[in-house]
């Protein structure tokens, strides 16, 4: 009966996991100017629902974002969201197959304080912005941090579950 109770827990343990989806996974973008100075910023893209949030930069002090654009508006001429749009330009990752835009396009966005331009085509994308006295263009570059795969995580529970089994099968006989 024990044994049951423990195999029904580690099949459920084991199969829990399968069924998560993945998890937003946020982007930490370097720009690297070749004229003005250099930033870093970052946004999180979440593939499961294709949304995009937090898309900000930070030039030395000079920090600015996105936040007005509506990320995750549509985008007339390509039927996809902003956010999907600058996905596929920074990552050169097809999210929306009716507007691929890991080859040749471009987003402005321009308020009163700043313009952001982005131009995909060349590898990586090159940037440009302006906001106050910052002016300043170079390419833009991502990484990522690693995320496990559910099944994997799955598998590691479940060797856990079983050399802990194992363990206590082991200190009982002695």
């Amino acid at each position: 009966m024990k044994k049951k109770v423990l195999a029904l827990i580690a099949a459920g343990l084991f199969s829990a996991p399968m069924l998560a989806s993945a998890v937003p996974v946020q982007y930490d973008l370097t720009y690297t100017a070749t004229t003005g100075p250099n930033g870093v910023g970052s946004f999180t893209f979440d593939q499961d629902d294709n949304t995009m949030s937090a898309f900000q930069w930070d030039f030395g002090g000079v920090l600015g974002n996105l936040a007005d654009v509506g990320l995750n508006n549509p985008f007339p001429p390509t039927g996809v969201t902003f956010g999907q749009f600058i996905f596929e330009m920074i990552t050169e990752i097809d999210v929306h197959p009716a507007a691929n835009c890991t080859f040749s396009c471009s987003f402005s966005s321009s308020s009163l304080a700043r313009t952001f331009i982005l131009r995909a085509g060349s590898s990586p994308t090159t940037y440009e912005l302006r906001q106050g006295a910052l002016f300043s263009t170079g390419f833009v570059t991502f990484t990522t941090a690693s995320v496990p795969e559910p099944a994997t995580l799955g598998l590691l529970v479940l060797g856990l579950l079983a050399a802990g089994a194992r363990r206590r099968a082991g200190s009982g006989a002695a």
